[in-house]
């Protein structure tokens, strides 16, 4: 009977082997499967590893920043599976949409998380990522927002924007795996900007070295050789303190012992400014070609009309311009200063300095204005000083100005100076004066002098008319 029972009990026993060996079996599958599904997430995670690394490929290929963001869009929203979204970029400080997918970028604005903090604010203000989901998202302006990706665009410390998914597909939430992909891509993107930047700045500086070397050629063709002319000495320098400057200077010949000089000033400089001066120089000299006996306030006001009428008008140049027109016969200098430093008048028979300031305003921006002139008597001996503003408003190391005065001074210590060795002279007082500031404290600057030796006069009565 025990023994009965005891085959029994083991029967029984035996019976719950099989099970118990069953289990044992599939514990071992419940493994093969863990490895299996282990193994598939390593095969998926680097498809989508080979995936990023191939989109970043592509975005960091391409220069056309528009179409970067473009590329960057798609590849985004197909990487995390994300229904709408938007790239914004920095501007001055604040973040710009620059591209918006499947929704409109002002909703933004009007995001809140945890639930008090602006969405835009806080991206401007961190470097972090953020990823949020379903209770933590305030959206003010109605739309169901329950998952959101907001990862900053970055290359090194520089900061370029932020990249926007807004919900995920099928309802599902977004999560670490789909915040470290977005990150990735957005390296990728982070280099693709910068290196637009880059290529735009050496782009752009390539265009300016080109531009300057025009606008040099420009000016070359402009300022003349050699002045002279019949009973005057003249003298030159001019010095720009870039590669390319604003002044310009010339002497015309005219009939009957006659000839202008103008003394210029464009405010801007470059290709611009050089294409101005020779608009100036050429009208000034097609002018007096036809009408020789032109005022030179009749010219001043010429030669803003045209340039006001579309030449400079526009572009928000103006040039200041004093002109001279001598008669070596009469033994006047009548002249009309257009907005420019007045020039100097060193009278040789009372050895004193008179300002030549009469004329009018700036040239180039206001048609119709009028300018008047003055004659005035020069004699053997007397010098004529022509100057832009770079003269007096040389700075020294202290922000002091070189001034009128000061120039006045030097003129009248220096009269018994040919022309040029004056003009040399001049020169390196400046540049001694200016030791020690900075270079954006200098302008340009011309100095013309002429020196009356001989008038041919042909009688007592000529000279200007009271």
């Amino acid at each position: 009977m025990a023994d009965s029972l005891g085959m029994k009990q083991l029967a029984k026993h035996d019976s719950t082997v099989e099970p118990l060996t069953t289990s044992t079996e599939g514990r071992s599958i419940d493994e093969q499967e863990r490895l299996f599904q282990v193994r598939l997430e390593l095969g998926r995670q680097k498809l989508r590893l080979k995936d990023i690394e191939t989109m970043g490929a592509i975005i960091a290929s391409i220069t056309d920043i528009d179409k970067v963001m473009t590329v960057m869009m798609e590849m985004s929203l197909r990487a995390v599976s994300g229904e709408v979204g938007a790239i914004l970029l920095d501007e001055d400080g604040a973040l710009a949409t620059k591209i918006a997918w499947g929704m409109d970028g002002s909703i933004l604005e009007e995001i809140y998380v945890l639930p008090e903090t602006h969405l835009l604010k806080q991206a401007t203000d961190s470097k972090e990522s953020i990823l949020v989901n379903s209770g933590e998202i305030t959206c003010r302006k109605g739309v169901h927002v329950t998952s959101l990706l907001a990862v900053p665009i970055c290359s090194g410390e520089r900061k370029h924007g932020m990249v926007v998914i807004l919900n995920k597909e099928r309802g599902e939430l977004f999560d670490k795996t789909d915040l470290e992909t977005l990150e990735s891509l957005n390296h990728f993107l982070g280099i693709a900007i910068e290196n637009s930047r880059l290529l735009h700045e050496a782009l752009q500086k390539q265009q300016m070295d080109q531009d300057m070397l025009i606008a040099r050629e420009v000016q070359e063709t402009i300022l003349p050789g050699a002045l002279k002319h019949e009973g005057v000495d003249i003298g030159v320098v001019y010095a720009s303190a870039r590669e390319v400057g604003g002044d310009f200077y010339e002497v015309i010949p005219l009939p009957n012992d006659q000839f202008v000089v103008i003394l210029g000033d464009v405010s801007s400089k470059g290709v611009g400014s050089a294409l101005v001066m020779s608009a100036c120089v050429g009208i000034i000299k097609s002018l007096l070609r036809y009408e020789p006996e032109m005022s030179v306030s009749e010219l001043a006001g010429r030669l803003n009309d045209t340039l006001s009428e579309g030449i400079i008008k526009d572009r928000g140049m103006f040039a200041t311009i004093w002109f001279g027109k001598f008669d070596m016969r009469g033994g006047t200098l009548t002249y009309c200063n257009g907005g420019h430093v007045p020039a100097l008048h060193y009278k040789s028979s009372i050895s004193k300095i008179e300002e030549l300031a009469i004329g009018g305003t700036i040239v180039g921006q206001f048609e119709g204005l009028k300018f008047k002139d003055e004659c005035v008597d020069v004699a053997s001996g007397d010098t004529i000083t022509i100057f832009s503003d770079g003269i007096t408003e040389s700075e020294d190391k202290l922000g002091n100005l070189f001034g009128r005065e000061r120039t006045k001074k030097f003129v009248l210590e220096n009269v018994s100076h040919a022309p040029q060795k004056f003009c040399n002279a001049l020169q390196s007082d400046i540049t001694t004066f200016a030791i020690g500031s900075g270079e954006e404290s200098q302008d340009d600057f011309t100095v013309l002098q002429i020196r009356v030796n001989q008038l041919l006069k042909k009688s007592d009565e000529e000279g200007c008319d009271e």
